[in-house]
């Protein structure tokens, strides 16, 4: 929702589905950029960012903070 109201276009994954798949399904789709956010990540506001073309995670940012990395 947040990066909605930002115009960044966002996308959810509920299936219960390894990581890997997930990241093939991102790629597949040509989604750049994975956001990690479990239970841990929503309760600290802290979240992982994955770049998945370049190979790049960003850990223990905030949701504003990973906006500005997807859309500079």
């Amino acid at each position: 929702e947040r990066f909605r109201k930002l115009d960044i276009n966002a996308e959810i994954f509920f299936e219960q589905k390894k990581i890997g798949l997930q990241f093939k399904y991102a790629e597949k789709k040509g989604i750049p950029y994975v956001l990690f956010a479990g239970e841990n990540e929503i309760k600290t506001g802290r979240y992982n960012l994955k770049d998945i073309t370049a190979n790049e995670e960003k850990t223990g940012i905030s949701i504003e903070d990973a906006a500005k990395i997807i859309q500079p």
